[in-house]
């Protein structure tokens, strides 16, 4: 008797279990209701299935949900008054931060990979934190519809939003094993940084070494071959001027341009040497800054030249001078703000030419001793918003249910018609 009718024979008669093939990645998962992404039955389904799964991310807790409010405290500078700013009963800090047509604010940050809402009037938020542990969500992109991407340090996890930040879904994929190359390509260990639309359905997120697109509404994922070796590189930011033209920024002074919506990009030398980019924004196709250090460098012709504008610091910063612009926002040719991570914000009104140091939140009397970093910047239709973490000396009129030393930091001021 032949070997294949002997173990026919075998599987039929004596263990016909033995004949059904293994089960597949379809059986062993399954795409909740309400859901976009499929995620691994629990272990002990898939040990009585007798088969192997993995998610690209593990989520290991339910989502917790906190309803807070915002409270406030008036800063005063050179007779201008801003809005400082921290949240009831939430312990952690924020990195960046969207506004909403309708004027809700979005940001995202940790402890505990939060995502939070406010209402239209930015005075009560819902904080939704996805993780028990010290993990950070760190950059956020959301369109005017509502549609909006998160990413985060946790293994480059990219959340997902319809709805405009009231709920979030974590991007997953499953494989039969973790020696997949489709697991690493996706696994971004050292985390995302930040992620931009470029149309509808099209988007990039950036981090270190890597850079991954979607082409089907945040369906899938792939990555994305880059020009220049990557090696310790940090991709700070990612911007479009429409659905082709696009630059990312990052560390040693990387910047990186696409002309076909990010699926090709080519290495642009702006002469800013090692620098540490993380300030990144264009108004259209010709008008954009880069920040990093203490300098910004604009182009007024699409990136044909660029002009170099230095920011005078009021005092030695906390911070190398290789991080100091952390984010940069443009409201339209000419006028635009920047922070920096060790507590300043600077204004131009000439297309980035020249920078005003504008508010000094880290002088001397301001900040207790733990310091203060900023690193989220939005402009709103007729609002600017700050967002970080740091602990400020109360002022008189200081909400005292304001803990300065936990709760994440706003700012927040009114922007000329």
């Amino acid at each position: 008797m032949s070997v294949v009718r002997r173990c026919l024979l075998c599987c039929l008669v004596l263990s016909p279990a033995a004949c059904a093939a293994p089960p597949g990645l379809e059986q062993l998962s399954e795409v909740a209701e309400g859901q976009r992404y499929p995620r691994c039955l629990p272990w002990q389904e898939l040990e009585r299935l007798g088969g192997r799964c993995h998610d690209l991310h593990e989520i290991t807790s339910e989502p917790e949900r906190q309803h807070v409010e915002r409270v406030d405290m008036t800063l005063h500078e050179d007779g201008r008054a801003v809005t400082a700013s921290g949240l009831t009963d939430v312990a952690g800090w924020f990195r960046d931060v969207e506004v909403l047509p309708s004027g809700e604010v979005v940001a995202v940050g940790g402890r505990g990979l939060k995502l939070a809402r406010s209402d239209d009037e930015a005075r009560s938020w819902t904080v939704t934190s996805y993780s028990g542990f010290a993990d950070l969500v760190l950059g956020l992109a959301m369109r005017p519809d509502g549609r909006g991407y998160a990413v985060s340090q946790n293994g480059g996890t990219i959340f997902d939003t319809h709805d405009g930040g009231r709920s979030w879904e974590p991007f997953n994929r499953v494989f039969a094993g973790l020696d997949d190359p489709d697991y690493h390509a996706l696994h971004v260990s050292a985390g995302l940084f930040d992620v931009a639309f470029a149309d509808a359905t099209t988007a990039v997120a950036v981090g270190y070494e890597r850079m991954l697109r979607t082409t089907d509404d945040g369906m899938d994922w792939a990555p994305v071959e880059l020009p220049v070796p990557m090696d310790d590189v940090n991709l700070q930011e990612v911007a479009f001027t429409g659905p082709r033209e696009g630059w990312t920024v990052g560390s040693g002074g990387t910047v990186l341009r696409t002309r076909d919506g990010g699926a090709q990009w080519e290495a642009v030398d702006i002469g800013a040497g090692d620098t540490h980019l993380m300030g990144l924004d264009f108004v259209d196709a010709e008008h954009g800054c880069i920040g990093g250090g203490f300098k910004v460098w604009c182009t007024t012709d699409g990136g044909a030249t660029w002009h170099t504008a230095e920011l005078e610091p009021p005092r030695p910063m906390a911070w190398e001078p290789a991080i100091g612009v952390s984010r940069l926002r443009l409201r339209d040719a000419e006028e635009g703000w920047l922070i920096t991570e060790d507590g300043l914000v600077y204004a131009s009104a000439d297309g980035g030419r020249s920078w005003t140091l504008w508010l000094d939140l880290a002088r001397p009397g301001r900040e207790d001793s733990d310091g203060v970093s900023l690193m989220g910047l939005a402009l709103g239709r007729d609002r600017a918003w700050v967002v970080g973490s740091g602990t400020l000396n109360p002022g008189p009129d200081a909400d005292p249910r304001w803990d300065t030393r936990r709760s994440p930091l706003l700012l927040s001021w009114p922007l000329d018609p």
